[in-house]
């Protein structure tokens, strides 16, 4: 857990002027945690921490539209973390508000105690790039708003982040062309390490499908497609990756997603 707390206190040490100058560049950020369970600990000992910080949430994190707080517990995959959360703001600026109005408070300590007692967690902070929009569940309860789907991704052959816009291009150009009913509900970001992270990943693939049907179906239109071949042919030339599934959940809805 101190890797969680030093890693999070990072942003602080900006000055007010780095923080408002990150504002005029920074594109939205997320923080994630990836944890994993101690021996005996539960996922109701998970959620029990998670409706602390869920009912804690402060007027001031909700002046940005885009804060919310995700949970992803295990569903497909090769993993070595039992459960991830995260933080998601619409920039560096709101992000490190945030943080110190939640360091400040009585909650973060009962919340650190509480996850230090139930897993080991590190943490990273992503800057992440809308790919295309989807659909998910927008409640904050333990229904599924979303089936995650993770690539790790590592560059292959002298490849940067200009063979991976030129990807995208193309995999929207694809999925256009593929007209799924169940892939328009699909949405994809991508996450690149800004500070920490879990892994050695040069960036994180990260898709969602708002209901286990729909994700049935719009991997079905996919991988049975030339449309979907040709996307993965582009991406392979360029990354290999690591998948993991996940279950999502909202601990705190965003306004606006």
């Amino acid at each position: 857990m101190n890797k969680v707390i030093k890693l999070v206190l990072v942003p602080l040490l900006l000055s007010a002027g780095a923080l408002r100058a990150a504002e005029l560049s920074s594109p939205p950020v997320v923080q994630v945690f990836g944890c994993s369970l101690h021996e005996g600990a539960s996922y109701d000992s998970v959620w029990s921490v998670m409706d602390i910080l869920g009912n804690s949430v402060s007027d001031e994190a909700t002046s940005d539209p885009a804060f919310g707080i995700f949970l992803w517990t295990p569903f497909r995959g090769v993993s070595d973390l039992d459960f991830i959360f995260g933080v998601i703001n619409s920039n560096l600026t709101t992000m490190g508000e945030g943080l110190a109005n939640y360091v400040s408070s009585p909650t973060s300590q009962i919340v650190a105690a509480r996850l230090g007692s139930i897993a080991d967690c590190g943490s990273g902070i992503m800057f992440t790039e809308d790919v295309v929009e989807g659909e998910v569940g927008m409640t904050a309860d333990r229904k599924m708003d979303a089936v995650v789907e993770v690539f790790g991704c590592g560059y292959t052959d002298g490849a940067d982040t200009d063979d991976r816009t030129d990807a995208v291009k193309y995999y929207r150009s694809q999925m256009e062309k593929l007209g799924s009913d169940a892939l328009d509900k699909y949405g994809a970001t991508i996450w690149t390490p800004y500070r920490g992270g879990p892994g050695d990943a040069d960036f994180y693939w990260v898709g969602t499908y708002p209901d286990l049907k729909t994700w049935v179906q719009g991997e079905t239109d996919y991988v049975t497609s030339k449309e979907g071949a040709a996307s993965d042919a582009k991406f392979n030339e360029i990354s290999q990756c690591r998948s993991s599934l996940w279950v999502g959940n909202w601990v705190y809805a965003p306004a606006e997603y």
